[in-house]
């Protein structure tokens, strides 16, 4: 099982480059900044455990895209310049109306009446980036299959707040200093 996690995973990496300082992840809007700043230094080590966590992930990630999603382009990578920053991402799911972003959870209680504000904040920044209006967040529950589901509208002072917290942390990073903990 693990050499087959190890092969997963390395699958998984094939294309991915490392983000250059200025590039940020719309899936690491809403996050610590001081986690970020750190993560565009120091490489992390990969746990096991937590890489079959990702796999299961990607499992149902890669189940729903094939054959419940319809009418789009999976894993769609967009790359957007802003200032001095640049936004780089995939979008779980374009289809020319809308973007789908999937999130597998262990809970589902969590975010069924409510979607996390991290995850509106990226399928924000993927609806700027292509300049759609709509997007919905598929919430999987990883041991029931339970779905939970939030239709998510464009929000320009959303995306332009996001987009200035990525340019306060370069900006610390520009000036060496430590940003803010969350």
């Amino acid at each position: 099982l693990n050499r087959f996690i190890e092969n997963k995973n390395s699958e998984r990496m094939v294309g991915r480059k490392r983000f250059l300082l200025n590039e940020f992840s719309p899936s690491s809007a809403g996050g610590c900044p001081r986690a970020i700043y750190y993560g565009k230094f120091i490489e992390s080590p990969e746990d096991p455990e937590l890489l079959k966590v990702f796999l299961v992930g990607d499992i149902l990630h890669d189940f729903f895209q094939k054959n419940i999603l319809q009418g789009g382009e999976p894993e769609s990578g967009m790359y957007v310049s802003i200032g001095k920053i640049h936004l780089r991402g995939r979008a779980d799911y374009v289809k020319p109306d809308e973007i789908v972003e999937l999130k597998t959870t262990a809970m589902i209680k969590f975010v069924e009446n409510e979607p996390s504000e991290a995850h509106v904040r990226q399928l924000n920044l993927y609806l700027g980036m292509t300049q759609k209006e709509r997007g919905r967040l598929i919430y999987i529950e990883k041991n029931t299959l339970k779905i939970a589901e939030h239709e998510i509208g464009y929000d320009p002072i959303l995306f332009d707040e996001t987009v200035q917290f990525f340019n306060d942390i370069f900006e610390h990073m520009e000036n060496k200093t430590l940003p803010y903990r969350q």
